[in-house]
């Protein structure tokens, strides 16, 4: 019985530290942590078309996820994932643990210095996209390619926009941009 006990007050307590990490996250962050769908994360990557000296920065990386369909596709491209969420930086830390070439800052996308990106995908709520468009515009280089996925910028017109189909899922849409 008392054995029974001691374990549901573990769930509990596991439950409860996940939903104030979650919460914690979405106030440090003001956005909620929303994972790409398989077919989304791979197209994307296969869009920015990221070359042996690639250097692919994940605005807001959440788990990882992203990150590892890019080193997947190509074990040379340098990857810099930035997540300021405690939760999410975690699992993308532990999930990247065995790729060198994958690199998890806990930081602030709004601080962190972007003129080395050759390329940037972002997932990210329209408000914080068209706040954080000053910045890119002004440390992107020319011809930075960024892949916002389901949310365009509010004042830049994408390059293109590809519709992706979800196998028992909505479709979700990739908007491409150049600096």
């Amino acid at each position: 019985m008392i054995v029974i006990s001691l374990f549901w007050i573990f769930i509990l307590f596991v439950l409860l530290a996940v939903y104030i990490f979650l919460i914690v996250g979405k106030c440090l962050t003001q956005a909620p942590f929303l994972p790409v769908l398989r077919n989304t994360k791979r197209k994307a990557i296969e869009y920015l078309q990221l070359q042996d000296n690639s250097v692919f920065y994940d605005l807001g990386c959440g788990d990882g996820r992203v990150l590892l369909e890019a080193s997947n596709q190509n074990p040379k491209v340098r990857c810099i994932g930035i997540e300021l969420a405690p939760l999410p930086y975690l699992l993308a830390r532990i999930r990247t643990r065995n790729y060198k070439q994958i690199h998890i800052q806990r930081k602030n996308i709004f601080t962190v210095p972007l003129h080395n990106a050759t390329h940037v995908y972002m997932y990210l709520m329209p408000k914080m996209m068209n706040a954080l468009l000053p910045r890119l515009m002004s440390d992107l280089q020319p011809g930075t390619k960024l892949i916002s996925c389901d949310f365009m910028f509010k004042d830049k017109v994408p390059i293109e926009t590809i519709e992706v189909a979800q196998k028992g899922h909505h479709s979700q849409k990739l908007y491409i941009y150049e600096f």
